[in-house]
């Protein structure tokens, strides 16, 4: 089938023909003005046929070295004005003449080819040093399928890319121009390609696709449009994708032993803090129990001290369980939220009511509990969120030392502050200590727990759509702040 230049093709061609022509004309005017000899002239023409290979194209020194031969003969060698060779000498003068045109046009243009190439192949080379480097750079657990393959069409400049991960079975598109209905159609070559190893040139969309291989075995697919880049760098590319598919496998699988790993140390740890926990509560009713049943003379006094215990102590397993639970909906994402308009004053009371075997022995003391104000919130777990934050409190403090409550909100929010005559924290740790099971190493010996209670309040307080954190110096105890929007937007009572 004959092709015909394009309308764009035609112009650019009518103007490169039309300057060959002028540049020659003016140069045989000038030549013939001046009354150049024919040497002179001949070498006139041989520099503008090297200059024309040099900055315009062979096939226009070539052209032009056949016209410069013409005008030669018709305007320097006698008879002038004619094309008639008299002389037998002028007809190797005009041979060499030819001759000389055509061999350094030619040599002109290789050396001008030779001299894009090494520029295209720099440019090709810094392409993908560029996409190495942000392969290198990419984070763990980052999506790096998507990236790497937004990174190519954004790098090499492609208008549409598309990405094919065999041992995943995904595909990934990125570029400026949508493949619309031909998507389905090339996922299926892009498949093929991954299986069969092969390319394809003509790939629905106008794409161009690679087989992307890793130890001589198909991983994946690439297809790009337009193909603006060396057969080597197309094959370099696909080796880099290739890599960055291995790498992202190898970080998911090392991602998912280590949250086997931690998952194992953190059921470990939970049930040695809730084997810890569970044991003292259970020894003092099991001695509650047994001096119940041992002696049948013990003054009612008594008897309702042992059943306080007993209760008491119930009740702390009670609430040990409550908490696994709560944090097992947390993790499983099942935490229900009930929102109403509640006092804050309300909330600071039945918190401090509900901690008192807690809180016994400790000086509590309010500020602004009266006026705090109202928020939108769930209760019953604001209520919970605040008895972690009071028994934390009362469990590292010192024995009849204060702890102070400050409560208040304005139209933004409710601010709930607790703070305790402890310890401290130190700052390496206090940006982990909300974390699930987590306990200080400073701490940790002064009093038992399970490191739920805090990852509890986080959660609580993060489904409110607040913020929680703590401000402490080692010796000077700790402050917990818990700040709770008002409603939400779109939310009313």
């Amino acid at each position: 089938m004959i092709r015909f230049p394009s309308a764009k093709q035609a112009r650019s061609l009518a103007l490169r023909a039309t300057g060959v022509l002028a540049i020659l004309a003016g140069l045989t005017f000038v030549d013939f003005r001046l009354h150049f000899n024919a040497t002179t002239a001949g070498f006139t023409y041989v520099v503008a046929a090297l200059l024309i290979a040099s900055f315009v194209g062979t096939a226009e020194a070539v052209v032009t070295s056949f016209l410069a031969v013409a005008a030669f003969n018709y305007f320097f060698i006698p008879p002038i004005f004619t094309f008639t060779v008299e002389d037998p000498r002028n007809w190797v003068a005009l041979l060499a003449l030819l001759t000389t045109t055509l061999v350094a046009s030619r040599l002109t243009a290789r050396a001008r080819e030779q001299t894009q190439d090494a520029l295209d192949r720099r440019r090709e080379m810094e392409l993908l040093y560029t996409l190495s480097r942000s392969i290198l750079l990419s984070e763990p657990g980052e999506q790096m399928t998507r990236r790497i393959t937004n990174e190519v069409a954004h790098i090499f400049e492609f208008s549409s890319v598309a990405l094919y991960d065999a041992r995943k079975s995904q595909t990934f598109f990125a570029g400026a121009e949508e493949l619309g209905p031909s998507a389905p159609e090339l996922e299926h070559v892009l498949r093929e390609c991954a299986v069969s190893g092969a390319s394809v040139s003509d790939a629905p969309g106008g794409m161009q696709v690679f087989a992307v291989r890793l130890g001589g075995q198909p991983v994946g697919s690439l297809g790009v449009r337009p193909l603006n880049v060396s057969d080597t760098a197309i094959r370099s590319l696909a080796n880099l994708v290739a890599v960055t598919l291995e790498k992202t496998l190898a970080q998911e699988t090392a991602t998912q032993m280590e949250a086997e790993r931690q998952s194992e140390k953190l059921k470990s740890t939970l049930l040695d803090a809730i084997a810890h926990e569970f044991k003292t509560p259970l020894t003092s009713i099991k001695a509650a129990a047994s001096m119940l049943a041992a002696k049948s003379d013990l003054s009612p006094q008594r008897v309702r001290e042992l059943a306080g215990i007993m209760e008491e102590e119930s009740d702390r397993l009670e609430r040990l369980v409550s908490e696994a639970i709560q944090m097992a909906r947390i993790e499983g994402g099942k935490l229900q939220m009930n929102r109403q308009r509640i006092d804050v004053a309300d909330v600071v009371r039945r918190a401090i009511e509900q901690s008192r075997v807690a809180l016994d022995g400790h000086d509590v003391r309010t500020e602004n509990p009266v006026n705090a104000g109202k928020i939108y919130a769930d209760p019953d777990l604001l209520d919970v969120a605040l008895r972690q934050l009071l028994e934390n409190s009362a469990k590292y403090s010192r024995s009849g030392s204060p702890i102070e409550i400050r409560a208040l909100s304005d139209e933004a929010g409710a601010l709930i502050e607790v703070k305790d005559d402890g310890p401290g924290i130190p700052e390496p740790e206090q940006s982990r200590i909300f974390e699930k099971y987590y306990r200080s190493a400073s701490t940790a010996s002064h009093a038992a727990g399970s490191g739920m209670g805090l990852a509890i309040v986080r959660e609580i307080v993060k489904a409110h759509g607040g913020r929680i954190w703590v401000e402490s110096r080692p010796g000077e105890g700790a402050r917990f702040s818990m700040w709770l929007p008002q409603a939400p937007e779109g939310r009313h009572e």
